[in-house]
């Protein structure tokens, strides 16, 4: 009888993810076909000459020590690399290495939150969500992007190997962990989040802190004598070390970019109140994912009333989230999953001209889509909404978030038509009509390169 149970759980996980992987191949299976973009493409792929050697002694070398782009990330350098040497300057080769990982990176948010929650079916609509909604076409869509959907994927693997390690403690498991999130880093430092992540998990779904009431049917609901917070912070501590270490090689090679702008130009005050505002605009974002655009030009003039209203909504949203933390510790761990991994690129420390990017969210969703998803559930239980419902309205949600991102991929085609749409979203978008006007002029479109 529980082999019988085992085999049809096991074929249950497995259509799961083939449907995961359906998702992501019919939203995506038109970028074989899309050009590179005029916008980083080019400094990370098609006119880099390091790149175009492919994988060199002499590359791997310059991957090490170049932070012309701002950044240090020499293994996304050597992605880009070993992509050339696959499929030179074919970019739809290079498109759909970022699609690829992106399908990897969606199983294994389903594989890691069902083995952490014991809950399948509300982790297979959270992976879903990760692999249709429009705010991750940028992330996947872009080539220069392989960063990020790169670093998630060493984030999962991270994560995997903290319960490998927790399973059995040994040094050899917390080592393979410890090379994850190293290699991570190596991709993207957005990842110096990992150990608060960690210990975001630690509290839920693992339960592993002390004051927590263990009543749960997860995974880890069976231990006697949970660590205590200081335990779990000692744990984390050469993980933090590293985060740290991470955090100045990034502060450095921006400085040496010429990425990393100045007080001067950005006051603090000016930065807090962005953040503010920015936070509140991804929460809708994630709502209503629309008028998204590949740069959003950062406001000088930010209006009193619009920092109030995103300040009263972030607090209201905390506060509530606070009150309710035993009953539903779920909200806890992704509100503060989704404030604390954005920290690092929400502005206050600002490169670039951007004011917000959807590529941010790629990581710190995720927290939203477990708030999202375990949240309905707890309201459908109490409105005894019935089973059939629930799978309808879950289909009808998934196919329009999938209907959505089919059309903002599109913009994705060439250059000229997503700066055009970043145009016609934002407002005094000077890097969209400087590049725009570089894409008509070299379509020999004069009129349109000088209006």
């Amino acid at each position: 009888m529980e082999s019988t149970r085992k085999n049809t759980l096991s074929q249950t996980n497995l259509c799961f993810c083939i449907v995961l992987v359906l998702l992501v191949v019919s939203v995506y299976w038109s970028v074989q076909n899309y050009e590179f973009i005029d916008y980083d493409d080019n400094i990370y792929v098609y006119d880099n000459a390091q790149v175009k050697k492919g994988l060199t002694w002499q590359g791997i070398k310059w991957a090490l020590f170049d932070t012309r782009v701002g950044h240090w990330h020499p293994l996304t350098w050597l992605s880009h690399m070993f992509d050339w040497q696959l499929f030179k300057g074919n970019a739809g080769g290079h498109h759909w290495t970022n699609v690829i990982i992106h399908l990897a990176n969606t199983v294994f948010l389903f594989i890691l939150l069902k083995r952490m929650t014991g809950e399948p079916t509300k982790s297979a609509i959270c992976a879903a969500l990760f692999a249709v909604h429009p705010i991750n076409v940028e992330s996947v869509a872009w080539v220069a992007e392989r960063k990020n959907v790169l670093s998630q994927f060493f984030c999962f693997l991270t994560i995997g190997a903290y319960l490998y390690y927790l399973k059995r403690p040994s040094i050899l498991r917390y080592s393979l962990l410890t090379l994850y999130f190293m290699l991570g880093l190596l991709t993207k430092p957005i990842l110096v989040a990992i150990p608060f992540l960690l210990l975001l998990i630690d509290y839920w779904p693992l339960r592993r802190i002390t004051y927590i009431d263990l009543r749960y049917h997860g995974v880890f609901a069976m231990m006697r004598n949970p660590p205590s917070l200081l335990y779990l912070l000692r744990e984390k501590a050469p993980l933090m070390l590293i985060s740290l270490l991470s955090i100045i090689l990034t502060l450095i090679a921006a400085e040496q970019g010429s990425t990393l702008k100045s007080i001067d130009m950005f006051p603090f005050g000016l930065r807090i109140a962005n953040a503010l505002i920015s936070y509140a605009e991804y929460v809708l974002k994630m709502i209503m994912p629309i008028n998204l655009a590949v740069f959003y030009p950062y406001q000088f003039a930010i209006p009193v009333w619009q920092i109030i209203a995103a300040t009263i909504f972030l607090a209201a949203v905390t506060f509530i989230i606070v009150k309710q933390q035993r009953q539903h510790p779920y909200l806890f761990f992704g509100w503060l999953w989704f404030l604390g991994s954005m920290i690092p690129v929400i502005g206050f420390v600002q490169v670039g001209y951007q004011a917000m990017a959807d590529r941010y969210a790629y990581l710190s969703f995720v927290g939203l889509y477990v708030c999202f998803v375990w949240g309905a559930e707890s309201i459908f239980n109490k409105l005894r909404i019935d089973v059939g419902w629930r799978i309808l309205v879950t289909i009808a949600l998934v196919t329009s978030l999938a209907i959505c991102s089919w059309f903002q991929l599109r913009y994705w085609r060439n250059s000229y038509l997503l700066f055009q749409h970043a145009l016609d979203v934002t407002h005094d978008n000077h890097i969209a009509h400087n590049i725009l006007g570089n894409v008509s002029l070299g379509r020999n479109e004069v009129e349109k390169a000088t209006w």
